[in-house]
């Protein structure tokens, strides 16, 4: 569950993280963080120190294993040997050690963060946001036991319900942006208003007007598989083509007004 004053979220995140340590050795907690991408499968392939910081990337999964995994139909891009993550990290030494960490999936062909639609299925993007998530959580976990310190409230649980949610409510808003990219989530206060006969009338054109790209290709994507249907089945199914219509036509105008909140942070004026 949100923490009731969390009216925003950054989506973008998920994938990364701050590590506040209450230890001096910067060169000790940068060996047991190497170790520990190590223990989880990351290939270090570049470590330098500059001043009082130290950076270090990796890439998980060997390119040969991940590629032949990865043409399995339909299974190969969603199992572990199927994925290629990229790992940046900083170790800076302050008052504390601050590590930052990012981690993406990763697109062999120009060294870069995957692209959905360009390099990244919809399916395929839910379960690379997954796997990234849940190995930077016990990335972060480990590092804390190797150091003997209590692990903070916030990194103790993977909250696996939530992230599925974030990451479902990332694709419907921001399905076209990268892994860089400030992905912002409005938190309602209130119910508001629960219609929107925009949204009913012209849902694709509505949404994609308002820049809910999402939303607007799920929409088209329904209406053309229930015309596929008829298509198909013909007959008795003709009849039931207006109920699918409309029936997309009723969710969306229902849930508009909350998507567009979630997107701007504010009602829509009509």
């Amino acid at each position: 569950m949100r923490q009731p004053d969390e009216n925003k979220i950054d989506l973008k995140e998920q994938l990364q993280r701050t590590v506040l340590l209450d230890v001096g050795d910067v060169e000790l907690v940068s060996k047991l963080f190497t170790e520990t991408i190590k223990e989880h499968g990351f290939n270090v392939h570049n470590a330098r120190t500059i001043d009082n910081t130290v950076s270090i990337e990796a890439i998980y999964g060997p390119r040969f294993t991940s590629f032949i995994v990865s043409v399995i139909p339909f299974i190969g891009r969603h199992l572990p040997f199927g994925k290629r993550l990229g790992l940046r990290a900083s170790i800076i030494q302050d008052n504390t050690i601050k590590v930052q960490i990012n981690i993406s999936p990763y697109m062999e062909l120009f060294d870069t963060s995957e692209v959905l639609v360009l390099s990244q299925t919809v399916d395929e993007k839910l379960t690379d946001e997954y796997f990234a998530a849940k190995k930077i959580h016990d990335i972060t976990v480990q590092l804390y036991e190797s150091l003997n310190l209590p692990i903070p409230d916030k990194f103790l649980k993977f909250n696996q319900r939530l992230h599925l949610s974030d990451t479902f409510l990332s694709t419907l808003i921001y399905p076209l942006d990268g892994y860089k990219a400030k992905k912002e989530i409005h938190i309602p206060p209130s119910k508001g208003p629960r219609w929107s006969w925009p949204a009913f009338i012209i849902p694709e054109l509505w949404f994609m007007w308002h820049e809910i790209w999402g939303v607007s290709l799920l929409v088209v994507a329904l209406e053309f598989a229930a015309l596929r249907l008829v298509e198909v089945f013909k007959g008795y199914f003709l009849l039931f083509y207006p109920v699918l219509f409309f029936s997309i036509r009723i969710v969306v105008a229902i849930f508009a007004n909350r998507i567009y909140f979630y997107r701007y942070g504010h009602w829509i004026k009509y």
